[in-house]
Protein backbone atom coordinates (compact mmCIF):
# COMPACT_ATOMS: atom_id res chain seq x y z
CA UNK A 1 0.00 0.00 0.00
CA UNK A 2 1.00 3.39 -1.06
CA UNK A 3 0.09 6.53 0.98
CA UNK A 4 0.66 9.73 -1.00
CA UNK A 5 0.95 12.82 0.36
CA UNK A 6 0.18 16.45 -1.30
CA UNK A 7 2.61 18.84 -0.99
CA UNK A 8 0.68 21.60 -2.43
CA UNK A 9 -2.39 21.76 -4.47
CA UNK A 10 -3.45 19.61 -7.45
CA UNK A 11 -5.04 19.35 -10.45
CA UNK A 12 -6.57 16.20 -12.30
CA UNK A 13 -8.39 17.83 -15.49
CA UNK A 14 -11.75 16.46 -16.12
CA UNK A 15 -12.42 15.01 -19.90
CA UNK A 16 -14.92 18.38 -20.11
CA UNK A 17 -13.99 20.59 -23.82
CA UNK A 18 -11.94 23.70 -22.58
CA UNK A 19 -10.37 26.68 -24.55
CA UNK A 20 -8.18 29.73 -23.73
CA UNK A 21 -9.91 32.51 -21.78
CA UNK A 22 -10.23 34.75 -18.88
CA UNK A 23 -14.23 33.65 -19.14
CA UNK A 24 -12.97 29.27 -19.09
CA UNK A 25 -12.51 27.49 -16.06
CA UNK A 26 -10.78 23.53 -15.93
CA UNK A 27 -12.16 22.06 -13.59
CA UNK A 28 -10.54 19.12 -11.40
CA UNK A 29 -12.00 16.53 -10.34
CA UNK A 30 -11.15 15.00 -6.81
CA UNK A 31 -10.26 11.50 -6.91
CA UNK A 32 -7.25 11.08 -9.27
CA UNK A 33 -7.61 8.62 -12.26
CA UNK A 34 -5.74 5.76 -12.10
CA UNK A 35 -4.12 6.66 -15.83
CA UNK A 36 -2.63 9.47 -13.49
CA UNK A 37 -1.08 7.56 -10.58
CA UNK A 38 0.23 5.06 -12.61
CA UNK A 39 2.07 7.73 -14.94
CA UNK A 40 3.55 9.35 -11.69
CA UNK A 41 5.08 6.69 -10.89
CA UNK A 42 6.74 5.22 -13.62
CA UNK A 43 7.65 8.79 -14.43
CA UNK A 44 9.57 8.77 -10.99
CA UNK A 45 10.93 5.42 -11.91
CA UNK A 46 12.34 6.68 -14.48
CA UNK A 47 13.49 9.91 -13.36
CA UNK A 48 15.29 7.76 -10.98
CA UNK A 49 16.66 5.20 -13.17
CA UNK A 50 17.56 7.51 -16.64
CA UNK A 51 19.56 4.72 -18.12
CA UNK A 52 16.38 2.35 -18.06
CA UNK A 53 14.32 4.99 -20.09
CA UNK A 54 15.46 3.63 -23.60
CA UNK A 55 13.45 1.26 -22.34
CA UNK A 56 9.95 2.78 -22.09
CA UNK A 57 7.03 0.68 -23.51
CA UNK A 58 9.31 -1.94 -24.95
CA UNK A 59 9.05 -5.22 -23.77
CA UNK A 60 11.94 -4.68 -21.28
CA UNK A 61 10.10 -1.81 -19.05
CA UNK A 62 10.17 -3.26 -15.65
CA UNK A 63 7.33 -0.94 -14.66
CA UNK A 64 4.72 -2.20 -17.51
CA UNK A 65 2.04 -4.46 -15.59
CA UNK A 66 1.87 -2.36 -12.55
CA UNK A 67 -1.82 -1.96 -11.69
CA UNK A 68 -3.69 0.04 -9.19
CA UNK A 69 -6.68 -2.02 -7.29
CA UNK A 70 -7.69 0.56 -5.08
CA UNK A 71 -7.58 4.01 -4.64
CA UNK A 72 -8.86 5.30 -0.90
CA UNK A 73 -8.53 8.78 1.28
CA UNK A 74 -7.12 8.54 4.30
CA UNK A 75 -8.30 11.21 7.39
CA UNK A 76 -6.94 10.66 10.26
CA UNK A 77 -7.55 7.11 11.65
CA UNK A 78 -10.12 6.58 8.97
CA UNK A 79 -10.22 5.51 5.50
CA UNK A 80 -13.01 6.61 2.84
CA UNK A 81 -13.85 5.33 -0.32
CA UNK A 82 -16.55 6.38 -2.49
CA UNK A 83 -20.07 6.10 -1.29
CA UNK A 84 -22.73 3.91 -2.86
CA UNK A 85 -24.42 5.57 -5.79
CA UNK A 86 -27.64 3.68 -4.44
CA UNK A 87 -27.43 5.55 -1.09
CA UNK A 88 -30.28 8.10 -0.19
CA UNK A 89 -29.24 10.44 2.13
CA UNK A 90 -30.12 13.38 4.38
CA UNK A 91 -28.32 15.53 5.91
CA UNK A 92 -25.01 12.84 7.14
CA UNK A 93 -26.81 8.99 7.06
CA UNK A 94 -26.94 7.08 3.70
CA UNK A 95 -29.64 4.81 3.39
CA UNK A 96 -30.15 1.74 1.73
CA UNK A 97 -33.56 2.09 -0.86
CA UNK A 98 -36.10 -1.11 -0.77
CA UNK A 99 -35.69 -3.09 -4.02
CA UNK A 100 -39.38 -3.72 -5.34
CA UNK A 101 -40.86 -5.82 -8.07
CA UNK A 102 -43.24 -4.54 -10.56
CA UNK A 103 -46.46 -6.45 -10.42
CA UNK A 104 -47.77 -8.32 -13.71
CA UNK A 105 -50.68 -6.08 -14.48
CA UNK A 106 -48.63 -2.92 -14.54
CA UNK A 107 -46.97 -2.48 -18.29
CA UNK A 108 -43.31 -1.91 -17.67
CA UNK A 109 -40.73 -1.00 -20.08
CA UNK A 110 -38.02 -3.41 -19.08
CA UNK A 111 -37.57 -7.10 -19.33
CA UNK A 112 -36.49 -6.57 -15.27
CA UNK A 113 -39.05 -5.91 -13.08
CA UNK A 114 -37.77 -4.18 -9.90
CA UNK A 115 -37.34 -0.66 -9.48
CA UNK A 116 -35.84 1.04 -5.91
CA UNK A 117 -37.57 3.05 -3.35
CA UNK A 118 -37.11 5.34 -0.42
CA UNK A 119 -38.78 7.15 2.38
CA UNK A 120 -36.22 10.22 2.67
CA UNK A 121 -37.50 13.03 1.20
CA UNK A 122 -34.55 15.49 2.07
CA UNK A 123 -31.67 17.10 -0.18
CA UNK A 124 -29.02 15.16 0.90
CA UNK A 125 -24.90 15.39 -0.19
CA UNK A 126 -24.26 15.27 -3.38
CA UNK A 127 -23.42 11.13 -4.85
CA UNK A 128 -19.98 12.66 -6.17
CA UNK A 129 -19.12 13.87 -3.24
CA UNK A 130 -20.23 11.42 -0.51
CA UNK A 131 -17.69 8.83 1.21
CA UNK A 132 -18.01 6.52 3.68
CA UNK A 133 -15.61 4.35 5.72
CA UNK A 134 -14.14 1.22 4.67
CA UNK A 135 -15.73 -0.46 7.20
CA UNK A 136 -18.92 0.41 6.67
CA UNK A 137 -18.67 -0.30 3.08
CA UNK A 138 -17.82 -3.93 4.32
CA UNK A 139 -21.25 -4.13 6.52
CA UNK A 140 -23.39 -2.18 3.02
CA UNK A 141 -21.91 -5.47 0.90
CA UNK A 142 -22.74 -8.21 3.59
CA UNK A 143 -26.33 -6.44 4.08
CA UNK A 144 -25.70 -5.89 7.56
CA UNK A 145 -26.71 -2.68 8.34
CA UNK A 146 -29.00 -0.52 6.29
CA UNK A 147 -27.84 2.94 7.19
CA UNK A 148 -24.36 4.58 7.46
CA UNK A 149 -22.19 7.65 8.48
CA UNK A 150 -22.02 9.83 5.30
CA UNK A 151 -18.68 12.55 4.71
CA UNK A 152 -18.61 15.52 1.95
CA UNK A 153 -15.89 15.24 0.34
CA UNK A 154 -15.74 19.50 0.89
CA UNK A 155 -15.77 19.61 4.03
CA UNK A 156 -12.42 17.65 3.55
CA UNK A 157 -10.83 19.70 0.95
CA UNK A 158 -10.78 23.50 -0.35
CA UNK A 159 -10.65 24.92 -3.81
CA UNK A 160 -8.63 27.06 -5.17
CA UNK A 161 -8.35 29.26 -8.51
CA UNK A 162 -5.20 30.10 -10.27
CA UNK A 163 -4.81 31.92 -13.59
CA UNK A 164 -2.16 31.63 -16.03
CA UNK A 165 -1.34 32.35 -19.51
CA UNK A 166 0.69 30.32 -22.18
CA UNK A 167 4.49 30.95 -23.09
CA UNK A 168 5.71 31.11 -26.97
CA UNK A 169 7.72 28.80 -26.96
CA UNK A 170 10.05 30.64 -29.36
CA UNK A 171 10.47 33.69 -28.16
CA UNK A 172 9.88 32.68 -23.88
CA UNK A 173 7.24 35.76 -24.29
CA UNK A 174 3.57 35.08 -23.09
CA UNK A 175 1.07 34.64 -25.86
CA UNK A 176 -1.53 37.00 -26.76
CA UNK A 177 -5.27 36.22 -26.10
CA UNK A 178 -3.75 32.70 -24.51
CA UNK A 179 -5.02 33.31 -20.66
CA UNK A 180 -6.58 30.33 -18.68
CA UNK A 181 -7.89 29.81 -15.31
CA UNK A 182 -7.96 26.29 -13.80
CA UNK A 183 -9.53 25.32 -10.11
CA UNK A 184 -6.72 23.25 -8.16
CA UNK A 185 -7.46 21.56 -5.09
CA UNK A 186 -6.13 21.60 -1.92
CA UNK A 187 -5.81 18.93 0.11
CA UNK A 188 -6.11 20.33 3.44
CA UNK A 189 -8.95 21.99 5.38
CA UNK A 190 -9.40 23.25 8.82
CA UNK A 191 -10.33 19.47 9.70
CA UNK A 192 -6.74 18.39 9.18
CA UNK A 193 -5.08 16.69 5.64
CA UNK A 194 -6.35 14.75 3.44
CA UNK A 195 -4.08 11.70 1.98
CA UNK A 196 -4.27 9.26 -1.18
CA UNK A 197 -4.16 5.29 -0.52
CA UNK A 198 -2.91 3.22 -3.62
CA UNK A 199 -3.32 -0.43 -3.22
CA UNK A 200 -0.47 -0.87 -5.75
CA UNK A 201 -0.15 -4.32 -7.63
CA UNK A 202 3.38 -4.79 -8.61
CA UNK A 203 3.17 -8.64 -9.09
CA UNK A 204 3.69 -8.50 -12.88
CA UNK A 205 6.10 -5.79 -13.14
CA UNK A 206 10.11 -6.08 -12.43
CA UNK A 207 10.11 -3.35 -9.54
CA UNK A 208 9.55 -3.32 -5.66
CA UNK A 209 7.49 -0.83 -3.96
CA UNK A 210 10.32 0.15 -2.23
CA UNK A 211 11.66 2.20 -5.47
CA UNK A 212 9.03 5.01 -4.24
CA UNK A 213 9.17 4.76 -0.46
CA UNK A 214 10.14 8.09 0.97
CA UNK A 215 10.15 9.60 -2.65
CA UNK A 216 8.72 12.99 -3.91
CA UNK A 217 6.48 12.56 -7.03
CA UNK A 218 5.06 14.79 -9.44
CA UNK A 219 1.77 14.46 -9.58
CA UNK A 220 -1.55 16.05 -12.34
CA UNK A 221 -1.24 18.96 -13.98
CA UNK A 222 1.49 21.15 -14.30
CA UNK A 223 3.58 18.12 -11.92
CA UNK A 224 2.96 19.40 -8.06
CA UNK A 225 4.25 17.85 -5.67
CA UNK A 226 3.74 14.49 -3.52
CA UNK A 227 5.58 12.57 -0.75
CA UNK A 228 5.12 9.05 -1.37
CA UNK A 229 5.28 6.87 1.60
CA UNK A 230 4.85 2.83 2.24
CA UNK A 231 2.76 1.57 4.24
CA UNK A 232 1.05 -1.58 5.60
CA UNK A 233 -2.36 -2.30 4.14
CA UNK A 234 -4.96 -1.45 6.77
CA UNK A 235 -7.33 -3.98 8.66
CA UNK A 236 -10.97 -3.08 7.18
CA UNK A 237 -9.18 -2.67 3.41
CA UNK A 238 -7.98 -6.43 4.07
CA UNK A 239 -11.49 -7.06 5.39
CA UNK A 240 -13.02 -5.80 2.36
CA UNK A 241 -10.21 -7.49 -0.23
CA UNK A 242 -11.49 -10.83 1.98
CA UNK A 243 -14.74 -10.79 1.37
CA UNK A 244 -16.36 -13.53 -0.37
CA UNK A 245 -18.82 -13.02 -2.79
CA UNK A 246 -22.96 -13.92 -1.89
CA UNK A 247 -23.09 -17.58 -3.18
CA UNK A 248 -26.63 -18.56 -3.57
CA UNK A 249 -28.74 -15.00 -4.39
CA UNK A 250 -30.08 -14.12 -7.54
CA UNK A 251 -29.46 -11.09 -7.79
CA UNK A 252 -26.42 -9.11 -6.43
CA UNK A 253 -24.92 -5.76 -6.64
CA UNK A 254 -21.96 -4.91 -8.05
CA UNK A 255 -19.87 -1.78 -6.24
CA UNK A 256 -16.81 -0.29 -8.26
CA UNK A 257 -14.38 0.97 -6.49
CA UNK A 258 -12.81 2.14 -9.58
CA UNK A 259 -14.00 3.44 -12.70
CA UNK A 260 -15.56 0.56 -14.57
CA UNK A 261 -15.10 0.30 -18.25
CA UNK A 262 -18.68 -0.13 -19.86
CA UNK A 263 -17.91 -2.50 -22.06
CA UNK A 264 -17.57 -4.76 -18.45
CA UNK A 265 -21.27 -4.70 -18.23
CA UNK A 266 -22.23 -5.89 -21.59
CA UNK A 267 -20.99 -9.25 -20.38
CA UNK A 268 -23.36 -9.99 -17.73
CA UNK A 269 -26.72 -9.44 -17.20
CA UNK A 270 -27.49 -6.11 -15.74
CA UNK A 271 -30.66 -5.25 -14.03
CA UNK A 272 -30.91 -2.10 -13.00
CA UNK A 273 -28.02 0.69 -12.40
CA UNK A 274 -27.43 3.74 -10.36
CA UNK A 275 -24.34 5.67 -12.13
CA UNK A 276 -24.62 8.98 -12.18
CA UNK A 277 -22.72 10.92 -14.72
CA UNK A 278 -19.87 9.00 -16.51
CA UNK A 279 -16.85 10.70 -17.54
CA UNK A 280 -13.62 10.34 -20.18
CA UNK A 281 -10.20 9.44 -19.02
CA UNK A 282 -6.98 10.25 -20.50
CA UNK A 283 -3.50 9.93 -20.21
CA UNK A 284 -0.07 10.88 -21.98
CA UNK A 285 2.12 8.88 -24.11
CA UNK A 286 6.00 9.81 -22.51
CA UNK A 287 7.21 8.19 -25.85
CA UNK A 288 5.00 10.04 -28.53
CA UNK A 289 4.79 12.98 -26.29
CA UNK A 290 1.67 13.60 -26.99
CA UNK A 291 -2.02 12.75 -25.01
CA UNK A 292 -3.29 9.40 -25.25
CA UNK A 293 -6.83 8.26 -26.44
CA UNK A 294 -9.83 9.37 -24.26
CA UNK A 295 -11.86 6.30 -22.58
CA UNK A 296 -15.37 6.40 -21.73
CA UNK A 297 -15.58 5.30 -17.70
CA UNK A 298 -18.03 4.25 -15.40
CA UNK A 299 -17.61 6.55 -12.38
CA UNK A 300 -16.33 5.20 -8.96
CA UNK A 301 -18.94 4.35 -6.59
CA UNK A 302 -21.76 3.29 -9.05
CA UNK A 303 -23.74 -0.15 -8.40
CA UNK A 304 -25.33 -2.43 -10.85
CA UNK A 305 -27.99 -4.80 -9.79
CA UNK A 306 -27.45 -7.89 -11.93
CA UNK A 307 -27.98 -11.87 -12.13
CA UNK A 308 -25.74 -13.95 -10.09
CA UNK A 309 -24.58 -15.86 -13.06
CA UNK A 310 -20.87 -18.06 -13.66
CA UNK A 311 -20.09 -15.17 -16.48
CA UNK A 312 -20.24 -12.92 -13.29
CA UNK A 313 -18.06 -14.67 -10.74
CA UNK A 314 -15.50 -15.67 -13.64
CA UNK A 315 -15.10 -11.43 -14.23
CA UNK A 316 -14.94 -10.97 -10.33
CA UNK A 317 -12.05 -13.43 -9.97
CA UNK A 318 -10.01 -12.96 -12.84
CA UNK A 319 -9.30 -8.84 -12.66
CA UNK A 320 -6.68 -7.53 -14.67
CA UNK A 321 -7.30 -5.59 -18.37
CA UNK A 322 -10.42 -5.69 -20.71
CA UNK A 323 -8.53 -5.69 -23.77
CA UNK A 324 -6.52 -2.28 -23.53
CA UNK A 325 -8.87 -0.99 -20.94
CA UNK A 326 -7.63 -1.14 -17.76
CA UNK A 327 -10.66 -2.88 -15.06
CA UNK A 328 -11.85 -1.54 -12.58
CA UNK A 329 -12.15 -2.89 -8.77
CA UNK A 330 -15.45 -4.15 -8.22
CA UNK A 331 -17.12 -6.03 -5.31
CA UNK A 332 -20.04 -7.93 -5.14
CA UNK A 333 -23.03 -7.42 -1.94
CA UNK A 334 -25.99 -8.31 -1.04
CA UNK A 335 -29.37 -7.18 -2.04
CA UNK A 336 -31.73 -7.53 0.64
CA UNK A 337 -35.34 -8.58 0.74
CA UNK A 338 -37.28 -8.01 -2.38
CA UNK A 339 -40.57 -6.39 -1.95
CA UNK A 340 -43.63 -7.34 -4.09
Amino acid sequence: MLEISPLDSLFFRDGRAFTMGQDNLARSRIWPPISTIVGALRAQYFRANPNEFEHVDTENDKTLGMMVRGIYFQHGDKTFCPMPRDLVTDAHKGHIPQIHKVPDDVTWSSEYRYYLRSEIKSKGIDAEKGLISVSDLVSYLKGSSTQFEVVNLDDLICKEHKVGIAIDKDFRTAKDKHLYSIEMINYKSDRGRLSILVDLDLADSQIEGSEFDGQIIKLGGEGRLAEAKVINIGRDIKKLKALAPPPDDEIVKIYNLTPLPKEVLSEIEVVMSVTGRSGWVGGFDMVKRQPKPMKYLIPRGSVHYVKNTEQLHKLYNNPGKWGDLELGTLFLGRIGDIHE
